[in-house]
């Protein structure tokens, strides 16, 4: 006879698997260590998912994937023709987006965790890399006007700034687990990046290609 599987069991292993894949990333996680976090035991755990793999797709889901990608695209776009974030007022579509995505992110922060410092070993374990694409172009598209042709060297130190920025923030959301904490920190965060980023494009395109033409 085929063992009854139980809801409340199944929640538990989801759960601890949350909490394991995001404080260990997928590759070192191992299913003992879920069953434990679970209070059941390892033998179980296959009862209720096949392999490290079908649990790993139960609590980090295509659609999850899917609207995360889908929320940062519409703030990528949103910020296209915009000449000052600044000026922007609470209703506009890039002030809309951005606080969509921070609720999207403190709802799901374990997830957002997962996705973006321990996929490794996952079919999603290049989306950390093309979320830091995607803020590039968005860095690029706003700061179309000063610089249209960005050099070789400046992608390069975009690329750096914006590893930097999305591992803080997984920082911030694997630390505090506080809605009021996590704005404050990321508030912070993103203040102090926009500055750097307009003092980044503020530097003459002049000093950028000769950089460009010594590493040449």
């Amino acid at each position: 006879m085929a063992q009854q599987l139980k809801p409340e069991v199944d929640n538990a292993l989801r759960a601890a698997a949350l909490d394991v894949f995001a404080t260990r990333g997928y590759a070192l996680a191992t299913m003992a260590e879920i069953a434990r976090a679970a209070g059941v035991s390892t033998g179980n755990v296959y009862v209720y998912f096949e392999n490290k793999e079908r649990l790993f797709h139960a609590v980090v889901d295509d659609e999850f994937v899917a609207s995360f990608t889908k929320l940062m695209l519409r703030k990528v776009r949103a910020l296209r023709g915009v000449p000052d974030i600044g000026a922007l007022g609470p209703d506009a579509p890039y002030r809309v987006l951005s606080e969509e995505l921070l609720q999207f992110w403190i709802a799901n922060r374990k997830r957002v965790v997962i996705l973006l410092r321990g996929a490794a070993g996952t079919v999603h374990e290049t989306f950390a890399e093309q979320t830091v694409d995607r803020l590039v172009q968005l860095a690029l598209a706003y700061f179309a006007g000063v610089r249209p042709r960005p050099s070789a060297v400046m992608r390069y130190v975009l690329r750096d700034i914006y590893k930097n920025f999305v591992s803080a923030m997984v920082g911030v959301l694997a630390t505090y687990d506080d809605e009021k904490r996590i704005r404050e920190a990321t508030e912070i965060f993103t203040d102090y990046h926009l500055a750097g980023l307009k003092n980044v494009f503020a530097i003459p395109a002049r000093t950028l290609a000769e950089s460009d033409e010594k590493a040449s």
